[in-house]
């Protein structure tokens, strides 16, 4: 289950986005390109033909909107959520900005990853949540931790327009772009 106010990286926008963020690797290009290819190595997982992942998510509207990279960085980026969103195991919900303030808007972009069970009431690894930021990353596994942000998912998805909705208003949006 993942909220973010910001796309996920096809290579253009991974490397326009990450090359912002080169204080991270003392100005390494080499380090960007790699998390760039990592990040994208990491969506294999949706179709993979043997237990392919799960994969929740609750886009703000800005990242809809914003045409980071450029208008045809964006219509790919937006195409390819249209795409992904046909896949069984996808659920791709908008958070338009006309909701106001929400859960989201003080908890930030997070990634909250269940692992299945290995047995009856056994996990094959406990949850834990996963926030993304400027200075690196942060894993969060205590009990208290893990409920505050399931919390918050499901305030999110409950909030956030439906699954149908979501995808009318990216194909809007897509059709929308400036020529």
């Amino acid at each position: 289950m993942l909220f973010t106010p910001r796309r996920r990286p096809n290579s253009a926008i991974g490397s326009g986005v990450c090359s912002t963020r080169t204080t991270e690797t003392g100005g390494d290009y080499e380090a960007v390109e790699r998390s760039v290819q990592f990040r994208l190595s990491r969506q294999r997982v949706l179709t993979r033909p043997t237990a392919p992942v799960t994969l929740q998510v609750v886009l703000g509207e800005a990242i809809i909107r914003r045409p980071t990279g450029g208008r045809n960085t964006l219509a790919g980026q937006l195409q390819h959520l249209l795409d992904r969103s046909d896949l069984p195991n996808v659920e791709i919900k908008v958070m338009p900005h006309h909701v106001g303030a929400h859960a989201g808007i003080v908890s930030g972009p997070f990634v909250l990853l269940q692992f299945p069970a290995t047995g009856p009431h056994r996990l094959a690894e406990p949850p834990t949540v996963y926030v993304d930021g400027f200075l690196g990353t942060l894993y969060l596994d205590q009990p208290s931790e893990i409920d505050m942000y399931e919390a918050v998912w499901a305030d999110l998805w409950a909030t956030a327009l439906t699954e149908a909705q979501s995808r009318d208003f990216i194909s809007k949006a897509l059709k929308e772009l400036p020529k």
